[in-house]
């Protein structure tokens, strides 16, 4: 049982891809890479020596796969946000002109933070995260509430946030 990352129910979380699948069709596998592992054993108490071994991977984006998010934010907002964003990323990923309006703008700047909160967990360590908790929630709870048909509340939650209204010429990715 974990924490799910974005609304921090205690559940038995769903592996969430920090890169979505979809991009293994858009970004071809690169080469396989190559890392060194050194090996440390002590002999006998009195010396010890390293056997340096190479291995290879082949893994691609999208092949990673982390159990931080429950079936509730995966299967909903998130499943949500990545169908929005594909027909807008891909061409971008292509290198094709593009010309975005707003909402185009905002849920590619809603995803680029998603992906980046799931993504910091690619690293183990605590110490490497750069968004708080309550921020994570927060983001959720905007993106749940965009989908609302109360935008007041959405606009006094944005304001709280960021500072001005979401109504305004704002790229913030709350308003969809």
């Amino acid at each position: 049982m974990k924490k799910c990352l974005f609304c921090g129910v205690l559940t038995r979380c769903t592996k969430e891809h920090p890169f979505p699948k979809w991009l293994k069709t858009v970004i071809p596998r690169g080469p396989s890479r190559s890392h060194q592992i050194l090996t440390f054993r002590i002999d006998d108490g009195r010396r010890s020596w390293i056997k340096p071994e190479r291995r290879s991977h082949g893994r691609n984006i999208g092949d990673t796969q982390l159990p931080i998010v429950c079936a509730a934010c995966n299967n909903g907002w998130m499943s949500r946000l990545q169908t929005a964003v594909k027909p807008i990323q891909i061409p971008l990923i292509k290198g094709e002109t593009v010309t975005l309006s707003v909402e185009q703008q905002q849920v590619l700047a809603a995803w680029t933070m998603m992906t980046s909160m799931v993504a910091e967990f690619m690293d183990p360590s605590p110490q490497s995260r750069m968004v708080k908790p309550e921020e994570r929630r927060e983001l959720r709870d905007l993106m749940t509430a965009s989908l609302a048909v109360n935008h007041d509340a959405l606009d006094n939650r944005h304001r709280a946030l960021f500072g001005h209204d979401a109504r305004s010429h704002c790229l913030c990715p709350f308003r969809f």
